[in-house]
């Protein structure tokens, strides 16, 4: 039961893509690409509402 629940655990990382930042898993599929110059930021304030990581976020800007 346990090597079942470690098998389908992701993570979720912050991945630069051409022009932009992408919200991706572990295991490649990307949840949600953001481009332009302020794409990171966004990215980062997406990845903190998917990991309620707010407070955590508020001093890399």
């Amino acid at each position: 039961m346990c090597r079942n629940a470690m098998t389908s655990a992701y993570a979720i990382i912050l991945t630069p893509i051409r022009g932009g930042w992408a919200v991706s898993l572990t295991d490649g599929r990307q949840l949600r690409s953001f481009y332009g110059p302020l794409a990171r930021g966004r990215a980062l304030r997406y990845l903190a509402l998917l990991t309620g990581a707010g407070s955590r976020l508020r001093g890399l800007r």
